[in-house]
């Protein structure tokens, strides 16, 4: 249930009026060019409205009795852990870009959780702005952690944007997990094969359409889509291995006769054959598929080809 968003106060006490002027108004723009450098030089500004938060803090609360300490704190807090997240989390040009193009507005503001999403305070973005968000009764509670889960933010943003068939989530965990190593992965399957155009094929957009329609998939699949997809070609590359391939003209004549195509590829499919349980490994078309159901999509990864000789 959405609660209903109070009526902002009329008129602050001289007195917050004052602590709002010297704490936060006279320090706005100097935090205004913070946000905007670690932005990417993107022009950010703060858009506040006192009176509102001041109708939701309680009275002998610190927003209550110093408001402008308050909001400064807050979007101090805020660029902290943007460059936390963005500086040691890894989320660097990616996020940044990511979250220029959701946040459109390139405001940063404060408002109150009237979704009840949070205990404390979070973090979203909504009609182009980022928000710094708080619950009713916890105005200046968990100032600098309102930003801590800025990534998920993102991600949450992607995904009702619609505008991208992968969501942020795994755009980022394909870039960590998959992109920077699959290629030498590759050359040792190409070895293994005496086959220098083997391709891998991971069909991550397909993927991620059948995962995120499947009810019963797992919640963290777009973190993990990535490495998970490396690592079912990893499994490859063991059996390959186990197997002697690169020794035996009759392994590795074998699978090019099978797989004509040259492509190793993953797939997510609505059911197995009768004698798998997770996943499977198939040859189709020419192509040879690694495949397993949504359900058990990172599950019992490094057996996906453990009958790799048996298909050929």
């Amino acid at each position: 249930m959405v609660a209903t968003l109070k009526e902002p106060v009329e008129k602050l006490p001289l007195a917050l009026r004052k602590n709002l002027r010297d704490s936060f108004t006279a320090k706005k723009e100097e935090l205004e060019g913070q946000l905007s450098t670690l932005l990417g030089g993107e022009a950010w500004t703060i858009d506040v409205n006192p009176n509102l938060l001041f109708a939701y803090a309680p009275e002998g609360s610190y927003g209550y009795s110093s408001l402008g300490d308050c909001i400064k704190d807050y979007v101090e807090g805020a660029i902290y852990q943007m460059k936390y997240n963005f500086e040691s989390r890894g989320h660097g040009e990616e996020g940044i870009a990511e979250l220029n193009s959701l946040a459109s507005k390139h405001v940063l503001t404060i408002y109150p959780d009237l979704e009840g999403k949070f205990s404390y305070c979070g973090v979203d973005i909504k009609d182009g702005e980022l928000r710094i968000l708080f619950t009713e009764g916890n105005l200046g509670s968990n100032i600098n952690y309102a930003l801590s889960e800025l990534p998920k933010a993102i991600n949450d943003a992607s995904i009702a944007a619609g505008n991208n068939p992968l969501p942020y989530f795994a755009r980022h965990s394909i870039k960590e997990d998959y992109t920077g190593k699959i290629e030498e992965l590759r050359k040792k399957i190409a070895k293994q094969l005496h086959n220098d155009d083997i391709k891998l094929e991971p069909n991550f957009e397909a993927t991620a359409a059948a995962l995120k329609k499947d009810k019963e998939a797992r919640d963290d699949w777009p973190t993990n889509i990535g490495g998970f997809i490396y690592s079912y070609f990893e499994s490859v590359e063991y059996y390959m291995q186990y197997n002697k391939f690169e020794e035996d003209d009759l392994m590795y004549e074998g699978f090019a006769e099978q797989v004509p195509k040259g492509v190793i590829e993953f797939n997510i499919v609505p059911k197995l054959g009768e004698s798998r349980s997770y996943n499977e490994i198939v040859i189709k078309d020419g192509v040879c598929a690694l495949q397993t159901q949504p359900q058990n999509f990172g599950t019992n990864i490094n057996q996906v080809a453990d009958k790799i000789v048996d298909i050929l």
